[in-house]
C-alpha cells in the first residue's frame, strides 16, 4: 500500500511540474516499500523491515511537503496513512517510537511553515495546487477505507477466534475434573472457579468464592501459602522470573467438614509495571498419593526405628549372655583348679550356682527364641476357646512352689464359666511371665491375686500383688526391648528383661492390649484384654 501511495504522489507531481524533489522521493520511498515488501514477504525478515518502513515512510513524506507546497489538509491525510500503516506492522513495543516520531516531524515541518515559509518551495499554480490537493485527498481517502476495511476485518477475524478459543477452554474447565480459577491480586477475590469445585470440595462456585482462606483451608497450610506468596512476590520485584510459576500442595477443606490434600499449580500474571496482578491456578486431589506418602514415611520411620531397636536389642542380648557365661567359665576354672583342695559343700555350692546361672540363660534364650519366633510369625497363632477359670487354676499349680519359698500365696477369683478365645500357649505363658514378675516383686508373706471382668466383646485380665511396686517415671521402660528395663528382686531375684516384651506381643496377637496400675511401695496390677468366646 505504501508503494502504491508513493507511486500515484511520483506521478501526480511529475503530472503537475512541481519541483524535481516531490516528484523523486515519493517514486524513491516506492521503491523502498517494494524492496521492503520483498525481504518481509519472500525472506521472513519482517520486524525489522515494518520498522524501518514506517520511519523511512514518515521522513520522506516530510520532504515532499516541504518542497511540496507545505502542510495542508491531503498532505496531512497522507502522513495518517503512513501513520495507521505503520501502527499497524510495527512490532507493539515500537510503537510508541513510531507516534513519537510523527509528533517531532510535524511540530518541525509547521515550525519550517510559520517561521521560515520561504524554504517550502510553493505550487507553479494555484490549479496545480487544486489538483495535487484532490488527487490527494481522493487516494488518501481510498486508502484509509481500505485500512480501516482491513482492521475491521481482521478485528472480526480475531473476535472470532477469541469466542471460538473461549468457547473451547470453557468447555474443557467445564468437564475437567481439576479444579481451574483465576484470582484478582490487587482484589483479593477469585474472579472464576470451574464446575469441577462441587466435586472436589463439595462447594457450589458461588459458596466458593463467598468463603475465606482459614474456611477453605487448614490454618497450616494458610499461612503456608501465604508466606509462599510474600516470598514469590520479593523474588519477582527482584527480577527474578523463575517465581511466576509454582507447584505446592496444600490441605483443604470440603463442605462437610473433612480435609483432604490438592496439589495446586499456579502462575503470576504481571501488570505493565511487572506487578503481579492475577493468579492463575489448576489443582487436582492428591488426597490417595499423598496417603501413600506419609504411609510409606510411617513405615520408613518404623523401619529405623525396628533397625536402631535390633542394634541395641544385639547389644545387650551380648552383654546380657557374655555376664552368664563369664560367670561360668570363672566357676568351672576354680573347680577344676581346686577340685583336690576343696571340700563337698564348698564344690557342691560352686555347682549349685552354676547351675542356677545355667538356667537363668536358659530362660533368657528360651523367652529370645519364643520373641523371635513372634516377630518372623513363624509362632502359631492357634485360637480356641478356654476356660479362664481352668487355665488360672492350672497356672497357680505350676507357680506354688516357686510362691511358697517366699511364703507368697496366689488366688483366684475368676467366675467358672468365663470363656475366652485364644491360643492358650500363649495365654499360659503371659500368666506364667505376670505371675512370676509378681512373686520376684512381692514381699515374704505377700499376697497374688487374679481378677476377671467382661467388657464385651472382651475380657480384663488383672493380676494383682501387694509388692513393691514400680515408680512411674519406669513404667513406660517396661515393654520397649531397645530399654532392657530389669531391677532385681526382693530376695535379690535377677530377670531377663525380656518376659514383659513377650506378654505385650502375645497380648497384641489377639488385638488386646497390656498395662500397669502401679504405686511405690503399693504393689502393681497388671492388667491386659482378651477375647470373650460366645461358646461355653
Amino acid at each position: 500500500m505504501a508503494m502504491f501511495i508513493g507511486l500515484i504522489g511520483a506521478i501526480s507531481n511529475i503530472f503537475l511540474t512541481t519541483s524535481l524533489v516531490s516528484a523523486l522521493v515519493p517514486l524513491l520511498l516506492s521503491m523502498m516499500a517494494a524492496t521492503l515488501y520483498y525481504f518481509a514477504r519472500y525472506r521472513k525478515i519482517y520486524k525489522s523491515t515494518s520498522f524501518i518502513t514506517s520511519v523511512v515512510g514518515i521522513f520522506g513524506i516530510s520532504i515532499v511537503w516541504v518542497f511540496n507546497g507545505g502542510i495542508d489538509g491531503p498532505n496531512i491525510m497522507i502522513s495518517l496513512v503512513f501513520l495507521m500503516l505503520g501502527l499497524i506492522i510495527v512490532p507493539e513495543y515500537t510503537k510508541k517510537y513510531i507516534i513519537t516520531l510523527y509528533i517531532i516531524v510535524n511540530i518541525f515541518i509547521f515550525l519550517i511553515q510559520l517561521y521560515k515559509p520561504e524554504y517550502i518551495i510553493g505550487y507553479p499554480s494555484v490549479f496545480a495546487r487544486w489538483i495535487d490537493n484532490v488527487i490527494s485527498l481522493v487516494y488518501s481517502a481510498f486508502f484509509i477505507y481500505l485500512i480501516m476495511l482491513y482492521i475491521h476485518k481482521h478485528y472480526m477475524l480475531e473476535k472470532y477466534r477469541a469466542k471460538e478459543s473461549e468457547a473451547k477452554y470453557k468447555f474443557i474447565s467445564d468437564n475437567i475434573h481439576e479444579l481451574i480459577w483465576r484470582m484478582n491480586v490487587k482484589m483479593n477475590q477469585i474472579t472464576y472457579i470451574s464446575p469441577s469445585v462441587y466435586s472436589n470440595t463439595g462447594y457450589t462456585a458461588d459458596e466458593f468464592k463467598s468463603l475465606t482462606l482459614d474456611e477453605l483451608m487448614t490454618s497450616e497450610s494458610v499461612q503456608l501459602l501465604k508466606q509462599r506468596i510474600i516470598d514469590r512476590f520479593k523474588s519477582i520485584s527482584m527480577g527474578d522470573m523463575s517465581q511466576k510459576s509454582n507447584i505446592s500442595e496444600y490441605e483443604m477443606k470440603r463442605k462437610d467438614g473433612t480435609v483432604f490434600w490438592m496439589e495446586t499449580s499456579t502462575t503470576f500474571l504481571l501488570d505493565e509495571q511487572g506487578v503481579p496482578a492475577e493468579i492463575i491456578g489448576v489443582a487436582r486431589n492428591i488426597d490417595a498419593r499423598k496417603k501413600d506418602e506419609l504411609q510409606l514415611q510411617h513405615y520408613t520411620k518404623e523401619l529405623n526405628k525396628l533397625n536402631t531397636d535390633k542394634d541395641k536389642f544385639i547389644s545387650i542380648l551380648a552383654h546380657d549372655l557374655k555376664g552368664p557365661l563369664s560367670s561360668l567359665l570363672v566357676f568351672s576354672d576354680l573347680l577344676i583348679e581346686n577340685l583336690h583342695r576343696y571340700d563337698m559343700e564348698k564344690i557342691e555350692n560352686h555347682i549349685s550356682i552354676m547351675n542356677k546361672t545355667i538356667y537363668q540363660t536358659h530362660d533368657l534364650l528360651d523367652q529370645i527364641l519364643l520373641w523371635a519366633k513372634s516377630q518372623s510369625g513363624k509362632l502359631n497363632y492357634e485360637p480356641e476357646i478356654l476356660n479362664f477359670h481352668e487355665i488360672s487354676c492350672e497356672i497357680i499349680s505350676v507357680m506354688e512352689s516357686l510362691a511358697s519359698k517366699k511364703s507368697i500365696s496366689i488366688q483366684s477369683h475368676v467366675s467358672d464359666n468365663l470363656a475366652l478365645h485364644a491360643d492358650r500357649n500363649m495365654v499360659m505363658a503371659v500368666m506364667r511371665n505376670l505371675i512370676s514378675n509378681a512373686i520376684k516383686f512381692t514381699n515374704v508373706n505377700g499376697k497374688i491375686e487374679i481378677y476377671a471382668q467382661t467388657e464385651s466383646p472382651k475380657a480384663i485380665i488383672t493380676i494383682a500383688d501387694n509388692g513393691i511396686g514400680i515408680e512411674q517415671n519406669s513404667i513406660h521402660k517396661l515393654w520397649k526391648i531397645s530399654e532392657n528395663f530389669t531391677t532385681p528382686g526382693t530376695s535379690n531375684e535377677k530377670g531377663t528383661g525380656f518376659g514383659l516384651i513377650l506378654c505385650k506381643e502375645f497380648v497384641e496377637k489377639h488385638g488386646g492390649s497390656i498395662w500397669v496400675e502401679s504405686e511405690l511401695g503399693k504393689g502393681s496390677r497388671f492388667k491386659f484384654t482378651l477375647p470373650l468366646s460366645s461358646e461355653m
